[in-house]
């Protein structure tokens, strides 16, 4: 590889920045290999690729980079990357399938036979390739060049059937081969000034033609053996690709490839595909892969690149793999895209309320493998909702969706590079319940008081709402009231309506006129109720040997059995107590002239008790 690092130079730059893919190629993944890798060849048979590692030429051991594409990406950063070890850096590579060999062209000029099934070396063969290599499978020959000289060799045996010389100022360096129409071709560099295609026999390597080239040519070479054509990349500059007749032995067409200051530098022919696919290096333009159509011999795609290219291979998994030679990794390219696609979007819930958080679930598939984004669009009624870009929309916010709007998520999938066609979903927002709640405005009322139920309740929906509430008293229904008041009263003093002891409850269900709340309830234990008194006593002006009589009048509302106590006392003093009525004030210090005597009859159920009082005031002389 020493001359070609020559030839290249060191001036070649690495491009600044990474120009967008064009129609819709892109790097999927890159794997690290050795230093300035070149040559690519790709065994059909398990897939795996073969990476020459130039190493600029040097004259260090070299090695072949194995890459296995179907490992996954992984760490350490050789995962899916084996070498096989060289005596020197290879250049390029050719593979005999039925023979399970790589024929690598080395930097020491040696031809080096690997044997793929064991990865290890065969045989080397000095002097014999050191930059492009082909071989004829039919007869298991193989064809290296090695700068002033072509050697033919007996791929199993690695006997060197023939030599052919380059003639003087000659550098050979990229060889083709046609095996039907029994030619080699070779790019001519000539340093003198008449770069050419060399055209030999390639049953004995004899001179059968040659064509003069416009600009010096290097490793971008191929021929298109259906047409007999042979395809050759200028290297002085100016970007073109030369079409030559293979029979008349001249140009036919020149091929301004615009890619400015780039120049071809590889080149992969695929008869399958009519493609071929050109490397190209730049001082000061892009680096890049460029596609041509032979039917049209017209440029359909260009590849940017974020790195000087090495030599390419198309393998079968659709990816063209790229020698990243001024980056040292392989690159796969994805050539086409396929877009990917939505197979279904569903909603849930399915029948959301308008307080509801809607939620898409998506299902799609890139046929390509690729890594899958989503874009979504939500919209009311089939007007787009502002701001709602997400896999979820919350209806409780304002204009989001209520009571029969129709919510509709639309869904795109996007690779990357292309975007699926959009796919649909729609829900339409369904009634939400009503919600409500009692209260009782006395916790603990008695037998004779009046009670109020007030509902507190709230619709999603914001519908009018009308009420049902039911009392019961125990477990039987005393009485229910509907419409559209939130309040409901219920009179305990009414016979059966509670009395002390019981449990009076009210059940409420809120309506909005199609869905109805869950019931709510509240209750209270009807408590005891004090009794009451009234007293009064026989004489007002009582003279002081009188006898005074208390008459009290008791009631007690839960009909609780009652027990009255008189308690008697002169100027505030107590001087009796008891059940009894009378007061006798002749007895000494119980009732002089002027004393005021006072009676308190005090009236209690065994809970709770009530007092009334009277007073009379002793008063001289006697009645007549």
């Amino acid at each position: 590889m020493r001359h070609l690092g020559a030839a290249l130079g060191l001036a070649l730059v690495l491009s600044a920045a990474l120009p967008s893919a064009a129609n819709a190629a892109s790097i999927e993944r890159t794997y690290p290999v050795g230093n300035e890798p070149f040559g690519v060849t790709i065994d059909p048979s398990d897939g795996r690729i073969y990476v020459a590692n130039s190493d600029h030429g040097s004259n260090n051991p070299g090695f072949l980079s194995v890459v296995d594409p179907t490992s996954p990406p992984c760490t350490p950063q050789s995962c899916g990357v084996t070498t096989i070890a060289l005596a020197s850096p290879p250049t390029m590579s050719a593979l005999d399938r039925s023979l399970g060999r790589l024929y690598v062209t080395t930097a020491n000029r040696a031809l080096t036979f690997v044997d793929l099934a064991t990865g290890s070396v065969v045989m080397s063969i000095p002097n014999a390739g050191s930059l492009g290599v082909a071989v004829d499978e039919g007869s298991h020959t193989v064809y290296a060049a090695a700068v002033t000289s072509l050697s033919m060799v007996d791929g199993v045996s690695g006997a060197v059937l023939h030599t052919a010389a380059a003639g003087p100022n000659d550098n050979w360096w990229a060889v083709a081969l046609d095996a039907a129409a029994r030619r080699v071709y070779v790019t001519n560099l000539n340093t003198g000034g008449a770069p050419s295609l060399v055209i030999l026999n390639a049953d004995d390597l004899s001179l059968i033609g040659e064509v003069v080239l416009p600009e010096i040519p290097r490793l971008a070479l191929a021929v298109d053996t259906a047409r007999q054509l042979v395809y050759v990349g200028g290297f002085s500059g100016a970007g073109r690709l030369y079409v030559i007749d293979a029979n008349a032995q001249q140009i036919t067409a020149t091929i301004d490839l615009q890619a400015g200051a780039s120049v071809p530098f590889a080149v992969t022919l695929v008869t399958s595909e009519d493609r071929l696919y050109l490397s190209q290096i730049s001082n000061f333009g892009p680096n890049s892969i460029v596609v041509l159509d032979l039917a049209t011999l017209q440029v359909v795609q260009r590849i940017s690149l974020p790195w000087q290219p090495g030599a390419t291979a198309l393998h079968a998994n659709g990816r063209l793999y790229v020698a990243g030679f001024s980056a040292d990794l392989l690159a796969a390219i994805l050539l086409t895209n396929t877009a990917p696609v939505v197979d279904s979007v569903t909603l849930s819930p399915s029948s959301p309320r308008t307080n509801d958080v809607l939620q898409s679930s998506v299902a799609a598939h890139d046929v390509d493998g690729d890594a899958l984004t989503y874009s979504y669009e939500w919209l009311r009624n089939g007007t787009l909702l502002a701001g709602a870009s997400g896999p979820s929309l919350d209806l409780s916010v304002a204009g989001h969706g209520d009571r029969g709007d129709t919510i509709t998520v639309r869904v795109t999938a996007s690779d990357g590079q292309t975007t699926s066609a959009p796919a649909t979903a729609s829900v339409v927002v369904a009634d939400a319940a009503p919600t409500a709640s009692v209260a009782i405005d006395i916790t603990s009322p008695t037998t004779n008081q009046v009670i109020r139920a007030t509902a507190t309740s709230s619709d999603a929906d914001g519908d009018a709402l009308t009420y049902t509430f039911t009392w019961r008293v125990n477990t039987f229904v005393r009485a229910t009231t509907s419409g559209p008041n939130a309040s409901s009263a219920f009179d305990l003093s009414i016979a059966g309506n509670g009395d002390k002891g019981q449990t009076v409850s009210v059940e409420l269900v809120a309506s909005d006129g199609t869905l109805q709340s869950a019931m709510a309830s509240a209750s209270a234990v009807v408590a005891n109720s004090s009794p009451t008194v009234t007293v009064s006593l026989s004489d007002a002006s009582p003279r002081s040997n009188d006898v005074l009589v208390a008459t009290a009048t008791a009631q007690d509302a839960d009909s609780d059995p009652l027990t009255v106590t008189y308690t008697w006392s002169v100027n505030g003093v107590v001087k009796q107590t008891g059940a009894s009525t009378s007061f006798d004030l002749g007895v000494k210090g119980q009732g002089d002239n002027g004393d005021v005597v006072t009676v308190t009859a005090t009236a209690t159920d065994g809970t709770a008790s009530a007092s009334a009082g009277a007073s009379a005031t002793v008063t001289p002389g006697r009645r007549h």
